[in-house]
């Protein structure tokens, strides 16, 4: 007979306390599992209201990650400002077009985008969640290399850094 050791006796006691029991479906296995992070449901996309397109994602893909950093920490100067408040959605589209293609023909890089926090308004900040979208698709997400929800000193969530590529 072998000799009886802690492993052993463990797996006794496993035994013992799981007799009696049935193992679950496979069904019911992957039900008990959590939700995996991607499995989250996404929001609907924004429709720009020129083009009647889906919007892209917040933030503008840039190459450089120092980069983009240095622009969420306000650490790039601010050579320009748009205030977009009190516009509907079509002026406030194509007021931020004419700024931004104004501004990369003058040499600036840096703007600083001011919608507002939508804290008044009945909707919501509907700016606020369209400008996002407008910077990270078409014909504006050529112009922009990356854009970021500005520093509370300069409108927090009222207002977006938006670095523009070079001519």
């Amino acid at each position: 007979m072998p000799p009886v050791g802690p492993e052993d006796d463990a797996r006794n006691l496993f035994a013992a306390a799981i007799a009696g029991t049935t193992p679950l479906a496979e069904t019911a296995r992957e039900r008990a599992r959590p939700a995996r992070a991607s499995a989250r449901p996404r929001p609907e996309p924004l429709v720009s209201p020129i083009t009647s397109q889906p919007l892209g994602d917040a933030e503008a893909a840039a190459a450089d990650p120092h980069l983009v950093k240095k622009l969420r920490r306000g650490q790039i100067p601010v050579e320009g400002k748009v205030d977009l408040h009190g516009l509907r959605s079509v002026e406030a589209f194509r007021t931020l077009v004419r700024a931004i293609e104004s501004a990369q023909q003058t040499g600036r890089r840096c703007l600083l985008v001011v919608h507002g926090k939508g804290n008044h308004s009945a909707e919501g900040g509907i700016l606020r969640a369209a400008v996002a979208g407008w910077l990270a698709s078409p014909p504006l997400d050529a112009r922009v290399l990356a854009h970021a929800t500005a520093r509370p000193e300069h409108g927090g969530d009222g207002a977006r850094y938006v670095l523009l590529r070079k001519r």
